[in-house]
């Protein structure tokens, strides 16, 4: 038996909402030793997040939060801390230090206004005392460990200048440089293609094993959880659970989308359209980004797209693969209009995008909606779902009054399957499947003709990933709108896309099966 670290007994946790008490957490147990890997798997909603923001003392002060049990942390003289009762202020000394996260989108984590490396660099100089230049030394080092390049351009880049896949390095990198005893990683590759998620988790078993630091893997893929850890458990309905591998079962396909478009759907070509008049059409689209300096120098420029070209049609979905960082999201956000092209056009019918201004523009945004990948970003906090879904129609004076807008916004959330009870919750008392439904809803409440999808379902377990694509199937057989379904994941592409494309350098090729090319 090793020495303990981590002691949990009989923790519940409930949140007070308007309609009363919502228990989370259930008489959770667990014991970890130092130096072991622990793997916390479940569906979204279980309640996994809420207990790592609760060992790791940042649970949101606005919520209404009843906690009972304990959660004791223990030092090397064996002497427990009482996580539960411990001081605001006294919780500068734990975290980094001893306890340090891995939170599932990287890009929330990190300040936007202040370099990558800098943030790394400060755990050293501000928690451990050490001086500037040994902190940067240390932090290069560390970077070089992890794979990243260590080099000024990426020490001194903004967080939006790396990929998905940089940046969750990045995040490990803040995690690991206070030398921590526990690393919390809450779905640290959910986000990720497949390539980078599998190099992460090789780099977390390897960097666990090198540190000696306890890990908690949170996921809600149990084949992912086995790689990862020494012992599996599974917290379903706010309760935990021990689970032997030899259990491990692979949530199954939905059966509609098993059934989904066909190898001769997926090789339709353009002229076979011929007849009908593209939705959106771009031609010969390019982008590049330019890093420029404190004083508007440009330091480097990155080519991202290199005049691609694609029609969509009415009821078409477009699948687009392609590694983190190929410039996906990048051709998402030029199809938007949040974005301008260095050069091409996108039309959206016989609209050039980049004239609309005013009264035009605001037209489009009727037509061409967007559903992101991270909900907890996308919905205002401090709005109820009803209220979040209901916005769109005040925007553009639709329907004569609150009263007719209420109504249709919480028959489309029925629709979604949000619950009438929970129309007046706000969306921090959602699970994540919830919110994503909620996300949706706020984007078809205008009936759009086109939705981007960006990693809609990419953070959602098996079964709620499948019952939300099988909603926006419903949505397509409806009304014919189009999707642009931008994901890392081929296989659930394949099962819901229409035609697939790659984008490989800066391009956009056919998807004919083959694998992609990771750089």
């Amino acid at each position: 038996m090793g020495a303990k670290l981590l002691e949990i007994k009989n923790f519940s946790l409930s949140i007070y909402a308007n309609d009363g008490m919502v228990s989370i957490l259930k008489g959770v147990n667990l014991s970890i030793e130092k130096g072991e890997s622990v793997a916390i798997s479940g569906p979204s909603g279980s309640g996994k997040s809420m207990l790592a923001l609760s060992i790791s003392g940042l649970l949101p002060r606005y919520l209404n939060i009843s906690r009972q049990g304990e959660i004791s942390l223990y030092d090397h003289e064996h002497h427990s801390i009482d996580l539960i009762c411990m001081k605001h202020s006294n919780w500068e000394n734990i975290r980094g230090t001893k306890i340090a996260m891995i939170f599932q989108d990287a890009m929330s984590a990190f300040n936007p206004l202040q370099t990558c490396g800098d943030q790394i660099a400060e755990v050293l100089r501000f928690k451990l005392r050490i001086k500037r230049s040994e902190a940067r030394s240390q932090t290069l080092s560390l970077m070089k460990d992890l794979g990243l390049n260590p080099n000024d351009a990426l020490f001194q880049s903004y967080p939006h200048q790396l990929s998905g896949g940089q940046l969750q390095r990045m995040m490990i990198a803040m995690a690991l440089i206070g030398k921590p005893e526990l690393i919390i990683a809450d779905e640290p590759a959910s986000n990720l293609d497949e390539q980078n998620k599998a190099e992460l988790i090789d780099l977390l078993k390897k960097m666990h094993q090198e540190s000696g630091a306890a890990l908690i893997y949170i996921t809600h893929d149990q084949d992912e959880a086995a790689k990862v850890a020494d012992r599996l458990l599974v917290l379903n309905d706010g309760q935990l659970e021990q689970l032997p591998s030899s259990q491990i079962i692979s949530m199954p396909d939905n059966k509609l989308l098993q059934n989904g478009p066909s190898a001769d759907v997926n090789m339709i070509s353009d002229s076979e359209n011929e007849n009908f008049l593209p939705l959106m059409s771009i031609s010969n689209v390019s982008k590049q980004f330019a890093r420029k300096s404190f004083w508007g120098k440009t330091k480097a420029v990155t080519p991202v797209l290199n005049r691609v070209n694609l029609q969509i049609f009415i009821g078409e979905t477009i699948g687009l693969l392609g590694p983190s960082g190929s410039g996906k999201s990048t051709l998402g956000r030029l199809i938007l209009n949040l974005e301008n092209p260095d050069s091409g056009e996108i039309f959206y019918k016989n609209s050039n995008l980049s004239e609309l201004t005013g009264t035009q523009l605001k037209e489009l945004r009727k037509k061409i909606q967007v559903v992101y990948q991270n909900p907890y970003n996308t919905l205002n906090p401090r709005m109820t779902v009803l209220s979040i879904v209901r916005e769109p129609l005040a925007v553009h004076g639709l329907l004569q009054n609150r009263a007719e807008r209420n109504k249709r916004a919480a028959e489309l959330l029925l629709l979604c399957g949000i619950s009438k009870e929970k129309h007046k919750h706000y969306t921090y008392q959602l699970s994540g499947g919830q919110r994503q439904r909620v996300a949706i809803a706020r984007a078809m409440i205008l009936e759009p003709a086109f939705v981007v999808l960006d990693e809609c379902v990419s953070s959602l377990d098996g079964f709620t990933r499948d019952n939300i694509l099988e909603l926006l199937n419903d949505f397509k057989t409806r009304t014919q709108v189009s999707y642009l379904f931008i994901a890392h994941d081929k296989h659930l592409v394949e099962r819901f896309a229409d035609r697939i494309f790659v984008l490989q350098d800066g391009k956009l090729l056919p998807h004919l099966g083959q694998e992609i090319p990771i750089h």
